[in-house]
């Protein structure tokens, strides 16, 4: 499976790190390294995740935060 991001997906990304690096740079991008390594273990685990729809779409917990990867 490839994953592949939505624009909204990126404009999310990009808006957390600038809200985070505002008061800690380091953990700006410790927190996105975190979100991307999450993202890309869906390319091997495709069907990890809980059902959030019908449709068939996935989502899974990113450890450590509180964001959610659809």
């Amino acid at each position: 499976m490839r994953l592949r991001w939505s624009r909204l997906a990126r404009q999310d990304l990009a808006d957390i790190r600038r809200f985070i690096e505002a008061d800690n740079p380091q953990a700006a991008s410790a927190q996105v390294a975190r979100i991307r390594r999450s993202a890309a273990r869906i390319e091997d685990f495709p069907e990890s995740g809980s059902l959030v729809t019908t449709s068939g779409l996935r989502a899974t917990g990113v450890p450590g935060t509180a964001y959610r990867i659809v």
